[in-house]
Protein backbone atom coordinates (compact mmCIF):
# COMPACT_ATOMS: atom_id res chain seq x y z
CA UNK A 1 0.00 0.00 0.00
CA UNK A 2 1.36 3.45 -1.16
CA UNK A 3 -0.47 4.71 2.13
CA UNK A 4 2.36 2.88 4.43
CA UNK A 5 5.37 4.83 2.78
CA UNK A 6 6.85 7.22 5.05
CA UNK A 7 5.28 5.06 8.00
CA UNK A 8 7.89 4.03 10.98
CA UNK A 9 7.84 0.09 11.57
CA UNK A 10 9.30 -1.15 14.19
CA UNK A 11 13.03 0.96 14.49
CA UNK A 12 12.65 1.61 10.47
CA UNK A 13 11.05 4.02 8.07
CA UNK A 14 9.55 2.74 4.97
CA UNK A 15 10.96 4.47 2.00
CA UNK A 16 9.49 2.58 -1.09
CA UNK A 17 7.79 -0.56 -1.87
CA UNK A 18 9.95 -3.29 -3.43
CA UNK A 19 7.34 -5.72 -4.48
CA UNK A 20 4.01 -7.50 -3.39
CA UNK A 21 2.94 -10.85 -3.07
CA UNK A 22 0.31 -13.01 -2.36
CA UNK A 23 1.33 -13.11 1.41
CA UNK A 24 3.36 -10.22 2.11
CA UNK A 25 4.41 -6.67 0.75
CA UNK A 26 8.03 -5.82 1.33
CA UNK A 27 9.80 -2.27 1.52
CA UNK A 28 12.57 -0.71 1.72
CA UNK A 29 13.49 0.59 5.34
CA UNK A 30 15.87 2.99 6.52
CA UNK A 31 16.93 2.82 10.30
CA UNK A 32 15.34 6.01 12.41
CA UNK A 33 18.86 6.43 13.69
CA UNK A 34 21.38 4.79 12.25
CA UNK A 35 20.79 6.17 8.46
CA UNK A 36 23.30 4.38 6.97
CA UNK A 37 21.56 1.54 7.43
CA UNK A 38 18.85 -0.02 5.50
CA UNK A 39 16.60 -3.27 5.39
CA UNK A 40 13.80 -4.76 3.89
CA UNK A 41 10.46 -5.28 6.04
CA UNK A 42 8.37 -7.84 4.91
CA UNK A 43 5.03 -7.10 5.83
CA UNK A 44 2.47 -10.07 5.73
CA UNK A 45 -0.98 -9.29 4.12
CA UNK A 46 -2.96 -10.65 7.73
CA UNK A 47 -3.89 -9.12 10.95
CA UNK A 48 -3.18 -11.04 14.00
CA UNK A 49 -5.72 -12.10 17.02
CA UNK A 50 -4.09 -12.74 20.25
CA UNK A 51 -4.53 -16.14 20.28
CA UNK A 52 -2.33 -17.01 16.70
CA UNK A 53 0.54 -14.04 18.18
CA UNK A 54 2.87 -16.54 20.29
CA UNK A 55 2.37 -18.66 17.09
CA UNK A 56 4.15 -15.69 14.81
CA UNK A 57 6.65 -15.60 17.41
CA UNK A 58 7.66 -19.11 17.47
CA UNK A 59 7.84 -19.47 13.54
CA UNK A 60 9.43 -16.19 13.00
CA UNK A 61 12.34 -17.05 16.10
CA UNK A 62 12.60 -20.03 14.13
CA UNK A 63 13.43 -18.79 11.09
CA UNK A 64 15.93 -16.38 12.28
CA UNK A 65 17.99 -18.89 14.11
CA UNK A 66 18.88 -19.92 10.04
CA UNK A 67 22.55 -18.67 9.20
CA UNK A 68 24.12 -19.49 6.31
CA UNK A 69 25.94 -17.83 3.53
CA UNK A 70 22.86 -18.77 0.87
CA UNK A 71 20.10 -17.84 3.31
CA UNK A 72 19.04 -14.04 3.93
CA UNK A 73 19.33 -13.19 7.88
CA UNK A 74 16.46 -12.11 9.81
CA UNK A 75 17.14 -9.58 12.40
CA UNK A 76 14.31 -8.89 13.83
CA UNK A 77 10.34 -9.25 14.10
CA UNK A 78 7.11 -7.21 15.65
CA UNK A 79 3.62 -6.37 15.18
CA UNK A 80 2.05 -3.37 14.48
CA UNK A 81 -1.69 -2.94 15.10
CA UNK A 82 -2.24 -6.66 15.01
CA UNK A 83 0.08 -6.88 11.56
CA UNK A 84 3.01 -9.02 11.37
CA UNK A 85 6.43 -8.36 9.90
CA UNK A 86 10.11 -9.51 9.88
CA UNK A 87 13.71 -7.08 9.13
CA UNK A 88 15.43 -8.98 7.12
CA UNK A 89 18.84 -7.82 5.12
CA UNK A 90 18.80 -5.91 2.32
CA UNK A 91 19.70 -7.59 -1.20
CA UNK A 92 20.00 -4.68 -3.21
CA UNK A 93 20.52 -7.12 -6.67
CA UNK A 94 16.65 -7.76 -6.72
CA UNK A 95 15.20 -11.54 -7.45
CA UNK A 96 16.26 -14.40 -10.01
CA UNK A 97 12.77 -13.51 -11.28
CA UNK A 98 13.96 -9.85 -12.19
CA UNK A 99 16.74 -11.10 -13.96
CA UNK A 100 15.31 -13.91 -16.12
CA UNK A 101 12.01 -12.91 -16.95
CA UNK A 102 9.42 -15.52 -17.73
CA UNK A 103 9.91 -17.27 -20.88
CA UNK A 104 13.82 -16.18 -20.73
CA UNK A 105 15.78 -19.30 -21.17
CA UNK A 106 18.77 -19.36 -18.89
CA UNK A 107 21.91 -21.51 -19.80
CA UNK A 108 22.45 -24.72 -18.28
CA UNK A 109 25.94 -23.72 -16.79
CA UNK A 110 23.75 -20.66 -15.36
CA UNK A 111 21.43 -22.37 -13.82
CA UNK A 112 23.57 -25.31 -12.66
CA UNK A 113 25.15 -22.61 -10.62
CA UNK A 114 22.33 -21.00 -9.21
CA UNK A 115 20.83 -24.36 -8.09
CA UNK A 116 23.82 -25.96 -6.27
CA UNK A 117 24.28 -22.40 -4.18
CA UNK A 118 20.28 -22.52 -3.89
CA UNK A 119 20.93 -26.70 -2.05
CA UNK A 120 23.38 -25.76 0.17
CA UNK A 121 20.76 -23.15 2.00
CA UNK A 122 18.34 -25.57 1.66
CA UNK A 123 20.16 -28.59 2.46
CA UNK A 124 21.02 -26.06 5.73
CA UNK A 125 17.46 -25.76 6.62
CA UNK A 126 16.64 -29.28 6.23
CA UNK A 127 19.67 -30.24 8.70
CA UNK A 128 17.46 -27.71 11.09
CA UNK A 129 14.32 -29.83 10.38
CA UNK A 130 13.21 -26.45 8.36
CA UNK A 131 11.31 -26.43 5.33
CA UNK A 132 11.21 -23.47 2.85
CA UNK A 133 7.62 -24.44 1.23
CA UNK A 134 7.64 -21.75 -1.25
CA UNK A 135 11.05 -22.44 -3.86
CA UNK A 136 10.67 -20.12 -6.63
CA UNK A 137 12.82 -17.52 -8.84
CA UNK A 138 10.90 -14.84 -7.02
CA UNK A 139 12.27 -16.21 -3.74
CA UNK A 140 15.85 -16.21 -4.75
CA UNK A 141 17.53 -13.29 -4.21
CA UNK A 142 21.23 -12.06 -5.49
CA UNK A 143 23.53 -10.70 -2.77
CA UNK A 144 25.97 -7.94 -3.11
CA UNK A 145 29.06 -10.32 -4.43
CA UNK A 146 26.46 -12.29 -6.72
CA UNK A 147 25.49 -14.77 -4.66
CA UNK A 148 22.33 -16.42 -4.59
CA UNK A 149 20.07 -15.96 -1.17
CA UNK A 150 17.14 -17.88 0.28
CA UNK A 151 14.08 -15.87 1.22
CA UNK A 152 10.70 -16.30 2.68
CA UNK A 153 11.49 -19.15 4.76
CA UNK A 154 8.37 -20.31 6.19
CA UNK A 155 6.12 -16.86 5.05
CA UNK A 156 3.75 -18.46 3.55
CA UNK A 157 3.45 -20.88 6.26
CA UNK A 158 3.17 -18.10 8.86
CA UNK A 159 0.67 -16.42 6.97
CA UNK A 160 -1.20 -20.00 6.77
CA UNK A 161 -0.84 -20.68 10.10
CA UNK A 162 -1.58 -17.71 12.07
CA UNK A 163 -4.49 -16.34 10.14
CA UNK A 164 -7.45 -15.22 12.40
CA UNK A 165 -9.28 -15.35 9.17
CA UNK A 166 -10.48 -18.32 7.22
CA UNK A 167 -7.72 -18.85 4.78
CA UNK A 168 -8.59 -20.92 1.26
CA UNK A 169 -6.10 -22.92 0.52
CA UNK A 170 -2.14 -24.37 1.31
CA UNK A 171 0.61 -22.78 1.98
CA UNK A 172 3.14 -22.18 -0.96
CA UNK A 173 2.92 -21.12 -4.54
CA UNK A 174 0.71 -23.30 -6.48
CA UNK A 175 3.08 -23.76 -10.03
CA UNK A 176 6.08 -24.63 -7.62
CA UNK A 177 4.10 -26.81 -5.27
CA UNK A 178 5.13 -30.53 -4.76
CA UNK A 179 2.06 -33.17 -4.41
CA UNK A 180 2.53 -33.67 -0.96
CA UNK A 181 2.45 -30.26 -0.03
CA UNK A 182 -0.48 -29.69 -1.90
CA UNK A 183 -2.04 -32.34 0.01
CA UNK A 184 -1.20 -30.36 3.38
CA UNK A 185 1.99 -33.26 3.92
CA UNK A 186 5.03 -30.98 3.19
CA UNK A 187 8.09 -32.45 3.68
CA UNK A 188 11.74 -31.67 2.58
CA UNK A 189 11.26 -33.13 -0.97
CA UNK A 190 9.03 -30.64 -1.51
CA UNK A 191 11.59 -27.82 -1.56
CA UNK A 192 13.52 -30.54 -4.16
CA UNK A 193 10.45 -30.98 -6.19
CA UNK A 194 9.97 -27.12 -6.44
CA UNK A 195 13.77 -26.41 -7.15
CA UNK A 196 13.10 -29.09 -10.52
CA UNK A 197 10.31 -26.95 -11.01
CA UNK A 198 12.13 -23.89 -11.26
CA UNK A 199 14.99 -25.49 -13.40
CA UNK A 200 12.51 -26.86 -15.68
CA UNK A 201 11.24 -23.41 -16.22
CA UNK A 202 14.46 -22.14 -16.78
CA UNK A 203 15.33 -24.44 -19.12
CA UNK A 204 12.24 -24.30 -21.18
CA UNK A 205 11.20 -21.18 -20.79
CA UNK A 206 7.67 -22.03 -19.24
CA UNK A 207 6.30 -24.28 -16.55
CA UNK A 208 5.45 -27.56 -17.12
CA UNK A 209 1.55 -27.44 -15.97
CA UNK A 210 -0.51 -24.71 -17.29
CA UNK A 211 -4.61 -23.33 -16.33
CA UNK A 212 -6.18 -22.34 -13.16
CA UNK A 213 -4.80 -22.70 -9.86
CA UNK A 214 -7.14 -26.44 -9.49
CA UNK A 215 -6.26 -27.52 -12.97
CA UNK A 216 -2.23 -27.28 -12.21
CA UNK A 217 -2.80 -28.73 -8.55
CA UNK A 218 -4.48 -31.49 -10.61
CA UNK A 219 -1.96 -31.93 -12.33
CA UNK A 220 1.35 -31.79 -9.94
CA UNK A 221 -0.70 -34.75 -8.48
CA UNK A 222 -1.69 -36.70 -11.70
CA UNK A 223 0.18 -35.97 -14.90
CA UNK A 224 3.81 -36.50 -15.64
CA UNK A 225 5.37 -33.70 -16.61
CA UNK A 226 5.86 -33.05 -20.51
CA UNK A 227 9.88 -34.15 -21.63
CA UNK A 228 12.59 -31.35 -21.49
CA UNK A 229 13.94 -32.78 -24.50
CA UNK A 230 11.10 -31.92 -26.91
CA UNK A 231 10.94 -28.51 -25.77
CA UNK A 232 15.15 -27.66 -25.57
CA UNK A 233 17.08 -29.56 -28.71
CA UNK A 234 19.85 -31.18 -28.38
CA UNK A 235 19.86 -31.46 -24.06
CA UNK A 236 21.63 -34.28 -22.67
CA UNK A 237 19.59 -37.31 -21.71
CA UNK A 238 21.28 -37.14 -18.29
CA UNK A 239 19.78 -33.43 -17.33
CA UNK A 240 16.47 -34.33 -18.50
CA UNK A 241 16.55 -37.14 -16.33
CA UNK A 242 17.96 -36.05 -13.26
CA UNK A 243 15.33 -33.07 -13.55
CA UNK A 244 12.32 -35.56 -14.22
CA UNK A 245 13.85 -37.98 -10.75
CA UNK A 246 13.06 -35.01 -8.87
CA UNK A 247 10.25 -34.58 -10.32
CA UNK A 248 8.83 -37.94 -9.30
CA UNK A 249 4.94 -37.88 -7.07
CA UNK A 250 6.55 -40.13 -5.01
CA UNK A 251 8.64 -38.08 -2.34
CA UNK A 252 10.84 -41.07 -1.69
CA UNK A 253 11.47 -41.90 -5.33
CA UNK A 254 13.01 -38.86 -5.45
CA UNK A 255 16.69 -38.13 -4.52
CA UNK A 256 17.73 -38.44 -0.74
CA UNK A 257 17.96 -34.79 -0.48
CA UNK A 258 18.35 -31.35 -2.11
CA UNK A 259 21.86 -31.37 -2.20
CA UNK A 260 21.88 -34.86 -3.88
CA UNK A 261 19.91 -33.53 -6.62
CA UNK A 262 21.94 -30.14 -7.28
CA UNK A 263 24.80 -32.83 -7.62
CA UNK A 264 23.41 -34.89 -10.17
CA UNK A 265 22.66 -31.88 -12.47
CA UNK A 266 25.97 -30.98 -12.14
CA UNK A 267 27.53 -33.95 -12.76
CA UNK A 268 25.19 -34.37 -15.95
CA UNK A 269 25.75 -30.94 -17.29
CA UNK A 270 29.49 -32.25 -17.22
CA UNK A 271 29.14 -35.33 -19.29
CA UNK A 272 26.85 -33.62 -21.73
CA UNK A 273 29.71 -31.56 -22.85
CA UNK A 274 32.32 -34.94 -22.92
CA UNK A 275 29.74 -36.80 -25.16
CA UNK A 276 29.75 -34.14 -27.80
CA UNK A 277 33.49 -33.65 -28.07
CA UNK A 278 34.78 -34.47 -32.10
CA UNK A 279 37.97 -33.23 -34.03
CA UNK A 280 38.04 -31.57 -36.58
CA UNK A 281 41.65 -31.07 -38.41
CA UNK A 282 42.27 -27.87 -39.93
CA UNK A 283 41.07 -26.65 -43.76
CA UNK A 284 43.38 -26.94 -45.87
CA UNK A 285 42.43 -23.87 -48.16
CA UNK A 286 45.54 -24.52 -51.17
CA UNK A 287 43.69 -27.67 -51.93
CA UNK A 288 40.38 -26.21 -52.40
CA UNK A 289 38.33 -29.44 -50.62
CA UNK A 290 37.52 -29.54 -46.99
CA UNK A 291 38.29 -32.64 -45.11
CA UNK A 292 36.16 -34.25 -43.02
CA UNK A 293 35.04 -34.40 -39.31
CA UNK A 294 37.07 -37.44 -37.89
CA UNK A 295 35.25 -38.62 -35.06
CA UNK A 296 37.35 -38.50 -31.51
CA UNK A 297 37.26 -42.37 -31.85
CA UNK A 298 37.62 -43.55 -35.33
CA UNK A 299 36.10 -47.17 -35.54
CA UNK A 300 38.55 -49.99 -35.90
CA UNK A 301 39.29 -50.96 -39.39
CA UNK A 302 41.81 -53.61 -41.41
CA UNK A 303 45.48 -52.89 -41.62
CA UNK A 304 47.09 -54.02 -44.42
CA UNK A 305 50.86 -55.67 -44.28
CA UNK A 306 52.93 -56.73 -47.12
CA UNK A 307 53.61 -60.41 -46.83
CA UNK A 308 57.65 -59.99 -47.43
CA UNK A 309 59.73 -57.10 -46.21
CA UNK A 310 61.41 -57.21 -50.18
CA UNK A 311 57.95 -55.18 -50.97
CA UNK A 312 58.65 -52.56 -49.12
CA UNK A 313 62.52 -52.51 -49.91
CA UNK A 314 64.11 -49.36 -51.36
CA UNK A 315 64.21 -49.80 -55.79
CA UNK A 316 67.42 -50.18 -57.21
CA UNK A 317 69.49 -47.67 -58.05
CA UNK A 318 69.09 -48.71 -61.80
CA UNK A 319 65.56 -49.05 -61.32
CA UNK A 320 64.15 -45.12 -62.57
CA UNK A 321 61.42 -43.53 -60.36
CA UNK A 322 58.89 -41.15 -62.65
CA UNK A 323 58.55 -38.29 -61.28
CA UNK A 324 54.62 -37.56 -60.18
CA UNK A 325 52.84 -34.40 -60.01
CA UNK A 326 50.47 -34.35 -56.79
CA UNK A 327 47.44 -33.85 -59.23
CA UNK A 328 48.50 -37.18 -61.76
CA UNK A 329 48.78 -38.76 -58.11
CA UNK A 330 45.32 -38.19 -57.35
CA UNK A 331 44.34 -39.28 -60.55
CA UNK A 332 46.07 -42.26 -61.10
CA UNK A 333 45.14 -45.50 -59.64
CA UNK A 334 47.44 -47.51 -56.98
CA UNK A 335 48.91 -50.83 -58.24
CA UNK A 336 47.79 -53.88 -56.79
CA UNK A 337 49.72 -55.20 -54.07
CA UNK A 338 50.13 -58.71 -52.71
CA UNK A 339 48.41 -57.79 -49.18
CA UNK A 340 47.18 -59.90 -46.32
CA UNK A 341 44.47 -58.23 -44.37
CA UNK A 342 44.66 -58.72 -40.28
CA UNK A 343 41.79 -57.41 -38.24
CA UNK A 344 43.16 -54.65 -35.57
CA UNK A 345 40.57 -55.71 -33.31
CA UNK A 346 38.12 -58.47 -32.63
CA UNK A 347 37.63 -61.07 -30.74
CA UNK A 348 37.73 -64.11 -33.48
CA UNK A 349 41.13 -63.52 -35.24
CA UNK A 350 42.45 -63.46 -31.54
CA UNK A 351 41.55 -66.38 -29.89
CA UNK A 352 42.53 -68.22 -33.33
CA UNK A 353 45.91 -66.85 -33.16
CA UNK A 354 46.33 -67.86 -29.37
CA UNK A 355 44.60 -71.41 -30.47
CA UNK A 356 47.23 -72.12 -33.12
CA UNK A 357 50.07 -71.28 -30.91
CA UNK A 358 48.75 -73.73 -28.05
CA UNK A 359 48.39 -76.63 -30.84
CA UNK A 360 52.22 -76.01 -32.10
CA UNK A 361 53.09 -75.91 -28.03
CA UNK A 362 51.32 -79.05 -27.06
CA UNK A 363 52.66 -80.82 -30.16
CA UNK A 364 56.13 -79.95 -29.79
CA UNK A 365 55.83 -80.65 -26.02
CA UNK A 366 54.90 -84.17 -26.88
CA UNK A 367 57.15 -84.83 -29.73
CA UNK A 368 59.83 -84.18 -27.29
CA UNK A 369 58.84 -86.21 -24.58
CA UNK A 370 58.63 -88.82 -26.35
CA UNK A 371 61.12 -88.39 -28.23
CA UNK A 372 63.74 -87.56 -24.55
CA UNK A 373 61.25 -89.36 -22.15
CA UNK A 374 60.21 -92.58 -23.56
CA UNK A 375 64.21 -93.60 -24.72
CA UNK A 376 65.20 -92.67 -20.64
CA UNK A 377 62.71 -95.43 -20.02
CA UNK A 378 64.28 -97.45 -21.82
CA UNK A 379 67.58 -97.00 -20.87
CA UNK A 380 66.33 -97.49 -17.17
CA UNK A 381 64.89 -100.84 -17.67
CA UNK A 382 67.79 -101.97 -19.66
CA UNK A 383 69.73 -100.83 -16.66
CA UNK A 384 67.28 -102.58 -13.92
CA UNK A 385 67.12 -105.56 -16.02
CA UNK A 386 70.68 -106.50 -15.83
CA UNK A 387 70.79 -105.59 -12.32
CA UNK A 388 68.45 -108.33 -11.61
CA UNK A 389 70.35 -110.92 -13.46
CA UNK A 390 73.98 -109.82 -12.10
CA UNK A 391 72.11 -109.95 -8.48
CA UNK A 392 70.59 -112.97 -8.74
CA UNK A 393 73.54 -114.65 -10.43
CA UNK A 394 76.13 -112.65 -8.45
CA UNK A 395 75.13 -110.59 -5.43
CA UNK A 396 73.28 -113.73 -3.83
CA UNK A 397 75.43 -116.42 -4.83
CA UNK A 398 74.07 -119.18 -2.26
CA UNK A 399 71.21 -118.55 -2.82
CA UNK A 400 71.36 -119.05 -6.33
CA UNK A 401 73.91 -121.90 -6.92
CA UNK A 402 71.22 -124.04 -4.79
CA UNK A 403 68.04 -123.01 -6.35
CA UNK A 404 66.91 -125.36 -8.92
CA UNK A 405 67.73 -125.10 -12.60
CA UNK A 406 64.16 -124.26 -13.78
CA UNK A 407 63.99 -121.35 -11.49
CA UNK A 408 67.28 -120.10 -12.74
CA UNK A 409 66.63 -120.26 -16.18
CA UNK A 410 63.11 -118.37 -15.33
CA UNK A 411 64.90 -115.74 -13.50
CA UNK A 412 67.94 -115.59 -16.75
CA UNK A 413 64.62 -115.71 -19.16
CA UNK A 414 63.23 -112.44 -17.47
CA UNK A 415 66.05 -110.39 -16.77
CA UNK A 416 66.79 -110.62 -21.11
CA UNK A 417 63.17 -109.72 -21.60
CA UNK A 418 63.21 -107.08 -19.20
CA UNK A 419 66.66 -105.89 -21.41
CA UNK A 420 64.89 -106.59 -24.88
CA UNK A 421 61.71 -104.65 -23.83
CA UNK A 422 64.17 -101.53 -23.17
CA UNK A 423 65.60 -101.41 -26.23
CA UNK A 424 62.68 -102.05 -28.35
CA UNK A 425 60.66 -99.11 -26.14
CA UNK A 426 63.66 -96.87 -26.61
CA UNK A 427 63.88 -97.71 -30.37
CA UNK A 428 60.28 -96.66 -31.08
CA UNK A 429 60.03 -93.46 -28.76
CA UNK A 430 62.90 -92.10 -31.18
CA UNK A 431 61.62 -93.25 -34.29
CA UNK A 432 58.11 -91.15 -33.63
CA UNK A 433 59.65 -88.60 -32.09
CA UNK A 434 61.74 -88.01 -34.89
CA UNK A 435 58.69 -88.15 -37.18
CA UNK A 436 56.69 -85.59 -34.96
CA UNK A 437 59.47 -82.98 -35.06
CA UNK A 438 59.83 -83.68 -38.89
CA UNK A 439 55.84 -82.60 -39.31
CA UNK A 440 56.54 -79.87 -37.28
Amino acid sequence: MEGRIGQQWGSYRLLRCLGRGGFAEVYLGQHIRLASKQAALKILSTRLSEEYVQSFRYEAETIASLDHPHIVQVTDFDLKEGIPFLVIDYAPNGSLRQRHRRGEIVPLGTVVSYIQQAAEGLQYAHDHKIIHRDIKPDNLLIGARGEILLTDFGIATIAHNTSSQNMQGVSGTIPYMAPEQIQEHPRPASDQYALAITVYEWLTGRLPFSGTSSEVAVKHMTVPPPPLGNKVPGLSSDVEQVVLTALAKDPKTRFESVQAFAKALAEASHSRASESAIITPPIQQSSGQIPPTIPARPASRPVAIPLTTTDMQSPSPRTQVPVTTPSEMRATPLPALPLKFYPTSGVDSHSSGISEVKEFTKDYIRAMGILLIVPLSGLLGLILGVLAVVGIFLLIPDFVWNMPIGVEITFSVIGVLIVALGLVLGVFAGVKGARRLRRL
